[in-house]
């Protein structure tokens, strides 16, 4: 596999939103990382880098997470087990990848 370069700032904010968009963002299957930038206020600021290739997806969801959608609890909420054929899936999906079971 290619190394990825993450070079592109999609986000800069206090560093705990800044994580949050990092959840967010790997959950949508994105390679980031948070740096700190300085601190102002008293407060960490964080900034979120991606690669050039995922930039613009990258930037559709931290608009969506900006506006309050729940990308990031979804980022943090467990996988759940379908109970007709127990195949794991990730917690945003509302249904079984496998067997089209809608989530308990």
């Amino acid at each position: 596999m290619p190394l990825e370069i993450l070079t592109e700032k999609v986000y800069e904010g206090p560093e705990a939103d800044a994580v949050l968009v990092k959840l967010a963002l790997e959950r949508e299957g994105i390679r980031c990382f948070v740096a700190d930038t300085h601190v102002a206020r008293t407060r960490l600021q964080g900034a979120v880098y991606v690669s050039p290739a995922a930039v613009e997806r990258a930037r559709q969801i931290v608009t969506r997470h900006l506006k309050g959608a729940s990308v990031s609890e979804a980022a943090i909420a467990p996988p759940w087990r379908c109970p007709s054929c127990d195949e794991i899936v990730e917690a945003q999906f509302q249904a079984c990848w496998k067997c089209g079971t809608a989530k308990p």
